[in-house]
């Protein structure tokens, strides 16, 4: 009932599970996922967040009049 994300998390990434790393690797094959993709979405996702939280600030900003 993992996310893609959560399955790369917890098989690259150290996330921590109760599900042994056999159960997450064989979920993981099953998908078709790769380390590649794993990648790309880590780095795209937390991008994200920091442009997000970035914008939040701007817009939390005093403005001058």
């Amino acid at each position: 009932q993992l996310s893609n994300m959560q399955l790369c998390e917890t098989l690259y990434y150290n996330r921590a599970s109760n599900q042994t790393r056999v159960a997450i690797g064989a979920e993981f094959n099953r998908r078709g996922l790769n380390k590649r993709w794993c990648d790309k979405e880590y780095k795209k996702f937390y991008l994200e967040k920091v442009v997000e939280g970035l914008l939040s600030r701007k817009e939390q900003a005093p403005t001058e009049s």
